[in-house]
Order: structure tokens, then sequence, then C-alpha cells
């Protein structure tokens, strides 16, 4: 443990650090990314008018392909997209993925690398934790917004709000944000993230995540159950 943020009643009450880290070291949050591009999907909900329940084509030319046109954006979203995308990672690092789209030859497209995985089950059928889908749903994003409001937009529509500061998101070699993995943030920063996912996406009185979004996030998504 390198930092631990204690917050009670809105104040921090218990704050510590160890083996060189400090309050302002921006520290990598690997999958807890994957909660922060919930958000920024909640805020394109609210503020663009993205739908979840559209195919995942409308803003991912990569899905535009026949078999993949059943994927909805929810099932992206939930991780229920169907495409046979394997998370292992030491356990079996030759049939991994993740690694590949981390660090070999999905790493320069990781939006495109994923769409090129086929459908192994019927869209929404099956829940299968991926990387590879959250970073789907980062590609999405880029559809909303200019090149250059995309650039900025985590700050713009989330971090700027909570007056995160010192956050450090990288992009592939295509400029899409590795939604998944690679964002670095202050441990204090975190917790702002998850008070406002404990006050229903509302900050200081103002409602930043659509109404229920949060309730919807935390729900178990259908398709689970039909893991073995």
């Amino acid at each position: 443990t390198n930092a631990f943020v204690m917050i009670r009643h809105g104040k921090i009450v218990m704050e510590e650090y160890a083996r060189g880290y400090t309050a302002e070291s921006a520290m990598l949050t690997w999958s807890v990314s994957k909660s922060v591009t919930n958000a920024l999907v909640g805020r394109a909900v609210m503020t663009k008018g993205l739908d979840i329940n559209a195919p995942a084509s409308s803003c991912i030319p990569e899905l535009e392909r026949k078999s993949h046109q059943s994927i909805l954006l929810r099932h992206i979203h939930q991780m229920s997209s169907g495409l046979g995308f394997d998370e292992s990672y030491e356990a079996s690092p030759v049939f991994s993925s993740v690694i590949a789209m981390l660090y070999t030859r999905g790493r320069s497209d990781m939006a495109a690398f994923t769409a090129s995985f086929d459908l192994i089950h019927p869209a929404g059928s099956y829940w299968n934790y991926s990387s590879g889908d959250t970073n789907l749903m980062m590609r999405c994003l880029k559809a909303f917004y200019t090149e250059e409001e995309y650039a900025s937009m985590p700050w713009t529509e989330l971090f700027d709000p909570l007056q995160i500061r010192g956050a450090v998101w990288e992009r592939d070699a295509v400029g899409t944000f590795v939604g998944s993995s690679y964002l670095y943030m202050r441990p204090v920063d975190l917790a702002r993230i998850g008070y406002l996912y404990m006050h229903d996406g509302v900050w200081n009185g103002r409602r930043l995540l659509p109404e229920g979004w949060v309730q919807y996030s935390l729900s178990v998504v259908p398709a689970y159950y039909n893991r073995k």
C-alpha cells in the first residue's frame, strides 16, 4: 500500500503515504480507470445525447461489419459484447488479448484491435471482464467531440468540476484515451471520484452524472448469470 486516504463527512480525517510517495504523487490507477471512464460515459449521456441502447457501430466504425451489427453500446458498456477478448494475464501470456492490446500488436489502436475479434457469444448474452470493451467505449466518445475537445474532455467534463489537478491520462497512437488502464491520479483526487459516486453523481449541489446513473452502474449485468 503506497497511500491511504480516509474521508468522513466530506473531510479528510486520515492521510498517509509510504515508499517515497507524497500527497502530490499521481499514481497509476490501472483498472480503477474504468470507473472514471464510466463517469465520462455518463457525462456524454447527460450532455451529448449518447444513447447507450444504440448500435455500437453508430459511433465505433470498427464495428460496422455485418457480424458485429447486433452489438449495442449497452453491451460494450456492460462488458457483454460477446467479443472473444481474453483478459488473462501472467497465467496465459501467449493467449492474452489484454497483454497484446496494451503492449504488443494492439497497442497502436486498442479499439480497432478489440473490434477485430470474432463474436463468440451472442451480443448481450454473456459477461466477460474486458479491458477491450472499455477502450471501445472510450473510442465511441471520440465521435461526440472534435479532436481538440476530445483531448481535453476528461478535464472539462469531469476533472475540472471536481477540482482534480495533476491527472495524467495516456492515449494510444491514434489518440484514444486508454480508458481501461492508464490514468494517473493523486489518491485525494481518486477520493473525489468515490465521493461523487457516493452522492449519486452530485458534486457541491451540481449534478454531473444522470440521475440513476450510479445505481445503473452498480447493478449486476443480466448476462453475468450466464457465466460458467
